[in-house]
């Protein structure tokens, strides 16, 4: 939804630009710089969840589920989820700085439909945002469990085979 709602947004700025007239060019330009590095924030942050964390994640949630002896390498997920609190931080900050500037998102009377549209679309994507913080707070927690539990299997793991190692050393 973020990325379909983005190209909206990207539309609407374009035509509304074009529209408006001082004073209101004054926020609008600013805003449409705000809004270019959002988006890139957003796309590099979607890109870590949907390519880098989340295949790792589900690849090592199934082999420890299945009870893998071989679990597939982890040493990416720290990275992952490190990048993508930066990225939060980002995002949040960002819309913050478009939330300041159009206060709160609101249309002055002299703005066009468009740009009231614009302005609540931007309303609603910081509101979806905000949702997929909560969201990823209980992934990293969980990424952080499994984490710790794919640790132990293969502690438990080298365990088991430096004892069967010493048995036939026997």
């Amino acid at each position: 939804m973020l990325r379909k709602e983005a190209e909206r947004v990207a539309d609407l700025t374009a035509s509304v630009v074009l529209e408006q007239r001082p004073p209101l060019c004054r926020t609008l330009l600013p805003l449409h710089r705000l809004f270019q590095e959002f988006r890139r924030e957003l796309e590099d942050h979607l890109e870590v969840q949907d390519n880098r964390l989340f295949p790792q994640l589900l690849d090592l949630e199934a082999a420890v589920s299945a009870g893998e002896r071989s679990l597939p390498r982890t040493d990416d997920i720290p990275e992952a989820l490190r990048l993508l609190k930066h990225g939060r931080i980002a995002l949040t900050s960002v819309l913050d700085e478009m939330r300041e500037l159009t206060h709160g998102f609101a249309a002055p009377p002299e703005a066009c439909e468009c740009y009231g549209e614009l302005l609540d679309v931007l309303a609603a994507i910081q509101m979806e945002v905000a949702s997929e913080m909560r969201l990823e707070s209980m992934l990293f927690r969980e990424a952080a469990e499994l984490l710790e539990l794919a640790r132990r299997c293969e502690a438990n793991e080298r365990e088991y085979t430096g004892k069967l190692r010493a048995m036939h050393a026997m």
